[in-house]
């Protein structure tokens, strides 16, 4: 679902800055990269995205141009886990 997952990237990655988001790190870390752990399935990409506000993201997951693209998301992504940190992120 390569071309699904790329497709979906390039469409909704650039609607963060409507949203005051900032994609801060995009990586595809490879496999001797991992410490730990080591019998889990490892992530294909991290991304570390920043928002101003806990609003902002949650205006973005709703923005109708990335609901456009929602089920290439569902058909290319296996699995995402989000960490949140607080409410801002210092500059």
């Amino acid at each position: 679902m390569e071309a699904d997952f790329q497709e979906y990237e390039a469409n909704v990655l650039p609607l963060l800055a409507n949203h005051n988001g900032r994609l801060r790190y995009r990586v595809r870390p490879a496999k001797g990269n991992f410490i730990y752990p080591i019998n889990e399935e490892l992530p294909y990409e991290i991304h570390i995205v920043s928002f101003k506000t806990k609003e902002d993201f949650l205006n973005y997951k709703k923005d109708p141009k990335r609901l456009k693209f929602l089920d290439l998301g569902i058909k290319s992504i296996k699995k995402i886990n989000m960490i949140v940190a607080g409410d801002k992120i210092a500059e």
